[in-house]
């Protein structure tokens, strides 16, 4: 059994003309110099042009951290496809530019890596915050085992993007990150659970606490959004992914979704999508 360590360990991030300094560098300390096991360098992707000051900080990051610049804004599928090209480990964190991952976030995934051979992508849950973590008491979990991951894609996301580690060869081998609107991660997961030789699992650990303001809710609706989610369904649909009944039940959950205000969106996720601390 290959027993990996953090120098088998890649940090994939992105950034673009939105990302706000300050709490990139909070994201960018949380998953590197504050993890019990540090990865061996962090590749970040400069999506399009951004301001000075973004671009002063970037070129003056330590010796680990590899930045690539793109000359415009692709999105974010793009921008991690050309990133995962630039990584040269076993093994890719991925990681939001505005949030915070916890101390232990890479010890306990690599615990579960180098128990599992045929362990593929393993996610976790998030603690959603909007000024400071802790300010919020919402937890989105996810299935735990292979099985009920598997089921549980044919109607909503598996996993808590931000959380994820992956097999970088797993990712390549699905054909990596592919535009799909905001549904890039779900259909990179869709791909990969074609192949029933890699395992799909989750900690019910929170390893990540997730910046969740309005934008987040209000880009869940809208009709791209809902021709989007079309689309993945689809293919879900054309490669047996799913059921037709399964088919008809997302799409009714997403064409309802998008009809909501945002405010209204915000409270029914908040209410019947996510758990609460207590």
């Amino acid at each position: 059994m290959r027993i990996y360590s953090g120098h088998d360990v890649t940090v994939l991030m992105s950034v673009y003309k939105n990302t706000i300094l300050e709490e990139f560098l909070l994201a960018l300390e949380s998953i590197t110099v504050k993890q019990t096991i540090s990865p061996k360098s962090v590749v970040i992707v400069v999506d399009g042009p951004v301001d000075s000051t973004m671009q002063r900080m970037l070129k003056e990051t330590s010796d680990i951290v590899n930045v690539i610049f793109l000359q415009e804004n692709s999105g974010l599928a793009n921008a991690l496809s050309i990133g995962l090209s630039y990584v040269d480990t076993d093994l890719v964190v991925r990681m939001d530019s505005d949030d915070i991952s916890r101390p232990f976030r890479i010890e306990m995934q690599l615990e579960k890596f180098n128990s599992c051979d045929e362990l593929g992508v393993l996610g976790g849950s998030v603690r959603e915050f909007s000024l400071i973590p802790g300010d919020g008491n919402l937890v989105r979990e996810m299935p735990e085992s292979d099985a009920d991951i598997r089921d549980f894609l044919k109607m909503r996301n598996p996993f808590n993007h931000p959380t994820v580690m992956f097999k970088k060869d797993v990712v390549v081998k699905a054909g990596s990150y592919q535009e799909m609107g905001l549904f890039e991660d779900y259909f990179l997961w869709a791909r990969i659970a074609l192949n029933h030789d890699v395992k799909l699992l989750n900690v019910t650990n929170v390893l990540v606490d997730m910046r969740a303001g309005e934008g987040m809710y209000a880009r869940r609706g809208g009709k791209g959004y809902l021709l989007t989610a079309f689309r993945l369904r689809v293919f879900m649909l054309q490669m047996g992914l799913a059921g037709f009944t399964d088919f008809v039940q997302g799409m009714t959950v997403n064409f309802l979704s998008i009809l909501l205000p945002t405010k209204l969106r915000k409270t029914v996720y908040s209410n019947f999508l996510r758990g609460k601390v207590d």
